[in-house]
């Protein structure tokens, strides 16, 4: 009797003790449940729906057979510093105000974006004053934290802070994402593999970083004015790919029929080029008048008043496109030696224009444009220092 008491008890102690156990180890659960996600970073001002693509922007290709066309050989288009293209003062008052009639109807660029081209136009500007100014606008914000922890920039930790994604992507590659995505906002970018609003993009952050680094050697230019010029200086290819992409397109395939410049054959097709619709647009934006002067006249650098930051940005955009970043894609516009040179000491730097150039500054380059990816040419690409 004794012993069935005995058991009896055991059991009702066990039973007791697994009952009690249960709760303890839920809750401990729970204790680690909540430990675990207060460790995270916390993510307060990212916007739940906001993806890096801008929902309202549609990026798409070309329909029907367009969308497969590929880059098949290499475009070889001589240019000088010689050539002699419109600008705005040869262009007619009616047209003139068509373009900005033009201009009016796009959608209006957010202020955070002329806040941060206004200040990057500003010599010694650092990350900690540009995220100041993008936390205003909470979309662009959150598209940029969103970008850098993205695969794309391989950043092993979360980045919360607006400052730290700066410093992480480099103030050229985040002055470039912010300006893409505000003119994106409302608008369908249309394009392929040759010219697409990617392409434009690419070859613009290349200029940007080849500017600034070449302005270094130039008095009388800053190098945060000089990126800035190079980042919009093919801003009116842009307007002109939004506007009219099938003049656009018409244009680029006379230019590799005739093997002529792109800027060569727009008139034609526009009654203007992209460096008259460049100084319209950055006029409209009032941005200082430097940029909007030397923009206008990018590709042809000797024309009087000689305008140095004209000449920065005609020789980072040969570099640009020898090293890989063209736009059109697949081209590259070998140029007279004796004319580069000459160029050069016109604004005070010392040929050749190769000892500029070191494998630091191509690993930048492409680093700063991997977002917009697009094709480079192995025979001359960016891990080459060939001439």
């Amino acid at each position: 009797m004794t012993f069935i008491v005995m058991v009896i008890l055991t059991i009702l102690a066990v039973g007791f003790l697994l009952l009690a156990w249960n709760p303890i180890k839920s809750r401990a659960n729970d204790i680690n449940v909540k430990k675990d996600e207060d460790d995270e970073p916390p993510d307060i001002t990212l916007l739940q729906n906001v993806d890096p693509v801008i929902e309202s922007q549609e990026i798409i290709e070309e329909e029907s057979e367009e969308a497969e066309e590929t880059i098949q050989d290499v475009e070889c288009i001589e240019i000088s510093i010689y050539s002699s293209y419109h600008v705005l003062d040869d262009i007619p008052d009616e047209t003139i105000k068509s373009l900005y009639n033009l201009i009016q109807a796009l959608p209006r660029l957010p202020s955070v974006a002329l806040d941060v081209l206004s200040i990057l136009s500003r010599p010694g500007t650092g990350s900690k004053e540009i995220a100041k100014t993008i936390e205003r606008d909470q979309s662009t914000a959150a598209r940029l934290l969103r970008w850098v922890n993205s695969s794309l920039f391989g950043i092993d930790a979360s980045v919360t802070s607006l400052q730290h994604a700066i410093t992480l992507l480099g103030i050229d590659t985040g002055r470039s994402l912010v300006i893409e995505d505000s003119l994106g906002r409302g608008t369908t970018l249309v394009g392929n593999n040759w010219m697409g609003p990617k392409v434009i993009w690419r070859h613009a952050a290349a200029v940007s970083i080849f500017s600034r680094h070449l302005a270094r050697s130039v008095r009388k230019v800053e190098p945060d004015v000089a990126a800035t010029a190079g980042l919009l200086h093919d801003i009116g290819l842009l307007i002109m790919l939004m506007t009219d992409r099938r003049k656009l397109k018409s244009a680029v395939h006379k230019s590799s029929e005739n093997l002529t410049p792109l800027i060569d054959v727009e008139f034609d097709e526009f009654g203007y080029n992209h460096q008259v619709v460049g100084e319209v647009f950055i006029k409209a934006w009032g941005l200082p008048e430097i940029i909007s002067l030397a923009i206008g006249r990018h590709h042809s650098p000797m024309l009087e008043p000689f305008n140095n930051l004209a000449a920065i940005i005609w020789l980072s955009d040969y570099l640009a496109t020898k090293f890989g970043f063209a736009c059109p894609a697949g081209r590259v516009y070998p140029a007279n030696e004796d004319e580069i040179n000459e160029l050069m000491s016109r604004i005070g730097m010392r040929p050749p224009i190769e000892h500029y150039i070191t494998e630091n500054l191509l690993r930048e380059t492409l680093k700063s444009t991997q977002y917009w990816g697009g094709p480079t040419r192995e025979s001359d690409g960016v891990a080459s220092r060939k001439a």
